[in-house]
């Protein structure tokens, strides 16, 4: 989480930029506290392990459809 907070305020970036870098977070803990930081650390989508290969597949597809 600490490299998605450094990469939405790296100063070689322009907000825009960093703002369209998909980033999917994967943690072990699938809580809510969890799925919090996530969204604070300003991840774009949050999976938990173990991971379903489908799963992964269909958010990472949503993920590019987006960009």
């Amino acid at each position: 989480m600490e490299k998605r907070r450094h990469e939405r305020s790296d100063p070689w970036q322009t907000k825009a930029d960093a703002a369209e870098i998909p980033i999917l977070a994967m943690t072990a803990q699938a809580s809510t506290e969890s799925i919090h930081q996530c969204e604070l650390a300003g991840m774009n989508e949050c999976i938990f392990k173990p991971v379903n290969a489908k799963e992964l597949i269909e958010l990472l597809q949503d993920i590019v459809e987006k960009i």
